[in-house]
């Protein structure tokens, strides 16, 4: 991901470098927003830009200016992505200025520190819901703890580029365990991604993946001892709410891992498991295809499964794709899964083709106030 600090004296320019339709169009950006920016726009004042090579102020712009113009490119191309920076390292594990988070992978889900990287892994929720509509907490627990294994393993097995990037991620040893199927798994329990009953599911199954992590990374760490920047570690609040629950004293936890917890986009691999991408509500029920020598129709599985049963009947609440998604239920399922997890959550917020520039700025706002790390229109 291409991070530039909206405290940037560039800012104006990095904002519109892809607006003109040709620059920069496989390249995903982001504006590093702060704290300090975010009061500042609150408050309707002005606030400095830093030179990065001197760390001194070399001008004074309004807030409101440089908000505004984030928004309208926003809106216009659906770039750039937010990233609410210093709230990104206020919740890094790794404490030290060597450990600084400046940018993210491509979707935004792993902040990553200079030289770093993280092995992702995702279980298909989907699946553990079972023919009487019940979801299988028990099960999802074991699954985790293999799996949380397993991605350990790999990043320690794995080889990497060079030398020092092998280094740095045996060293901070982070794994980003997520989920996909989530959408999937409320449509077979019957429940409206758009209810309360969703955030709490969404809750629920994130405080029970964490739970099985820090279980299973303590067990791991007596085994083989933590990782080896854990003189630089901190741990985080959900961590410690993680092992309250668990009974594991907080002086005697012995992590092998930094971080535990990643929801990525799942984008190819919820194709290749059948199953709805991340977070993310289903994108079509229905869709009709037109070709030059046919029309096809493609409907969910699931939706295609209800029909099959249910002729002329009308569809159930809790069938839902995009278009019955609000903006403002996007913000909330990517906060409630945050609350639980370590690094970042890969959420879009796709609008409709007629929505204004007051709807982005909300989103923007709205996703701050709620604690998600960023956000993508």
């Amino acid at each position: 991901m291409g991070v530039l600090r909206i405290d940037h004296p560039d800012i104006e320019e990095f904002i519109r470098c892809n607006s003109d339709g040709v620059t920069m169009q496989n390249f995903n950006i982001s504006t590093g927003i702060t704290n300090n920016f975010m009061q500042a726009l609150i408050e309707r004042r002005t606030y400095d830009l830093i030179d990065p090579n001197t760390n001194l102020p070399v001008a004074t712009v309004p807030a409101k200016k440089i908000f505004d113009l984030l928004v309208d490119n926003s809106w216009l191309t659906g770039d750039p992505g937010v990233l609410f920076i210093d709230r990104i390292n206020e919740h890094n594990p790794l404490k030290g200025k060597h450990n600084e988070i400046k940018a993210t992978n491509p979707c935004g889900e792993q902040p990553l520190a200079p030289d770093e990287a993280c092995g992702l892994g995702s279980i298909n929720l989907s699946t553990l819901v079972g023919s009487n509509g019940v979801f299988d907490y028990d099960q999802l627990r074991q699954v985790t703890m293999r799996s949380a294994l397993f991605l350990h393993r790999m990043i320690h097995k794995s080889e990497y580029p060079n030398s020092k990037i092998d280094a740095r991620v045996k060293a901070s040893s982070k794994i980003g365990l997520g989920h996909m199927g989530f959408a999937d798994a409320l449509i077979k329990m019957k429940i409206p991604y758009t209810s309360e009953e969703a955030l709490t599911f969404a809750g629920k199954v994130a405080e029970c993946i964490i739970d099985a992590c820090v279980c299973q990374t303590h067990m791991i760490g007596q085994a083989e001892g933590t990782f080896e920047l854990f003189a630089d570690y901190r741990v985080p609040k959900h961590i410690k709410h993680a092992l309250q629950r668990e009974g594991i004293p907080v002086d005697t936890y012995t992590p092998a891992n930094s971080c535990l917890t990643t929801i990525a986009p799942t984008g190819t691999i919820s194709i290749v498991a059948d199953a709805s991408s991340g977070i993310e509500p289903v994108f079509y029920l229905e869709q009709v295809e037109n070709r030059a020598d046919a029309v096809i129709h493609h409907r969910h599985p699931l939706y295609q499964a209800w029909l099959e049963n249910n002729p002329d009947v009308p569809k159930p609440s809790y069938f839902q794709d995009l278009h019955d998604i609000d903006y403002e239920t996007h913000i909330a399922i990517q906060s409630a899964f945050q609350r639980y997890i370590c690094s970042g959550v890969s959420k879009t917020v796709n609008l409709p083709n007629d929505a204004d520039k007051e709807t982005v700025a909300q989103i923007i706002h709205e996703a701050y106030y709620t604690g998600c790390k960023g956000t993508t229109i």
